[in-house]
């Protein structure tokens, strides 16, 4: 839920609620860690990563889970994951 909410947010095309799915997508990463689906929390690093750097420019931000993303990736045997995040 906390995944569909954050592109909810994203899909409404304004910083403030770009900003605002930062948060739900931290409950999705949280929620597939401790459910130990690394895809899944590879895949929302990833998302998440993609707002932080390309809506938001917090390029330190994003740089840091797309890095994490790159190794739940690589974890999964995922190869053209792991390129996409590089």
């Amino acid at each position: 839920m906390a995944l569909g909410k954050a592109n909810e947010l994203v899909a409404q095309d304004n910083k403030g609620s770009w900003r605002q799915s930062l948060q739900p997508f931290r409950e999705a990463a949280t929620h597939f860690e401790i459910a130990n689906d690394l895809r899944a929390l590879a895949d929302t690093e990833y998302q998440m990563g993609w707002v932080e750097y390309n809506l938001l420019f917090e390029y330190e931000d994003g740089r840091r889970s797309a890095e994490s993303a790159q190794a739940h990736f690589k974890a999964v045997g995922d190869l053209a994951g792991v390129h996409r995040a590089a």
